[in-house]
Formats: C-alpha cells, structure tokens, sequence
C-alpha cells in the first residue's frame, strides 16, 4: 500500500475521492419511472401541455434534487419560484450543477424552469 509522507495510507483518500466522483456523475442520472408525487402535465406560459415535463425531471433532476424537488445531493427546490432565474441556472449550470444548455432544447428548459417554479 502506497503511503503519503505523514506514513498514514492513502487508500481512505482515494475512496473519499471515488464516492465524490460518483455522486457527481450521478446528478442528472437516468431515472426510467417519473416520480408519484410529481404532476404529470404542467401548463407552460404559452398556455400549452407539457406532458413531458414531469418524466424530463425525473431523468433529468431527481437524482440530485429529490422526486418532489425536497433536495438530496443536490439543494431543495421548494419555494425557488422565479423561473427567469432557474431557466438561467438549468442552462447555464451553478455551483456544483452542471449546465443544461447544450443537453436541452429551449422549450425543455423553460419548461423545466416552470416545473420546478411551482413545487410547493
């Protein structure tokens, strides 16, 4: 086992690195079922259904963020409800969340912004 120059044994560190590694990919993991507590259709500003948008979150967000937005690895989405800023945050990525833009069509996001907008 290699050591460190403090003599004590570097595999600790590189499990600690492993487990973060891990928790970061996973955030946007592929989550196959929406959640139950989630609605299924959500009306977007331009007044049309957005049936998907439930099953986008799921695969897209739950992961980090919890099935009814509670958090996890990722914060609480409960009470963000200014959907200009998260439509900005899903594209563009903050803090420890990557950047959707390149990933999502437009309408998705704005969509995906309104979701989580209305979670109580």
């Amino acid at each position: 086992m290699q050591r460190n120059r403090c003599g004590r044994a570097l595999a600790p560190s590189l499990l600690i690195a492993a487990a973060l590694m891990v928790l970061l990919v996973g955030c946007g993991g592929d989550s196959s079922a929406p959640s139950a507590g989630a609605p299924t259709t959500v009306i977007t500003a331009s007044g049309a259904d957005s049936p998907d948008t439930a099953a986008l979150y799921s695969d897209r967000c739950a992961s980090c963020h919890g099935a009814d937005g509670e958090g996890g690895g990722g914060p609480a989405l409960l009470g963000k409800n200014d959907a200009t800023l998260i439509e900005k945050q899903i594209a563009e990525g903050v803090g420890l969340m990557p950047g959707y833009g390149d990933k999502l069509s437009a309408p998705e996001i704005t969509a995906l912004a309104e979701y989580v907008a209305a979670l109580e």
